[in-house]
């Protein structure tokens, strides 16, 4: 997963971010705010680590993320959306009257989808 992928899904991540590096408390992860240097120099502050170690705990985790998060992996062929309610019944399935002409409604309840049935005369 890219970083900049991982930039835009931060808040999402917030608590993958948090259960990774415990030490690191809300208002830090706010503050860092999806910036890969600043969470590499919070790790490294928090846990006493060198850069070069934070460095690699974060691509090691940001390697991860492809895995853990399917949701959020780019190459899947979708993007992840915050807002959907994982619902589809906010669609309007549209009404007779919406239909085009020629078009045919899969509502039985439909009156123009009444139709008769021909026979052709195979004699």
């Amino acid at each position: 997963m890219s970083w900049n992928h991982i930039e835009s899904n931060w808040k999402s991540l917030k608590a993958t971010i948090q259960q990774n590096w415990s030490k690191l408390s809300d208002e830090d992860v706010d503050k860092i705010n999806g910036n890969r240097d600043l969470l590499i120099s919070a790790i490294q502050e928090k846990y006493a680590s060198s850069r070069s170690d934070a460095q690699t705990e974060v691509e090691n985790w940001q390697s991860s993320q492809s895995a853990s998060n399917p949701q959020l992996n780019e190459s899947s062929g979708s993007k992840y959306n915050p807002d959907y309610s994982g619902s589809d019944s906010n669609l309007s399935q549209g009404s007779s009257q919406d239909k085009k002409p020629g078009s045919i409604s899969n509502d039985p309840n439909d009156p123009s989808n009444e139709h008769e049935e021909k026979s052709i005369d195979q004699t």
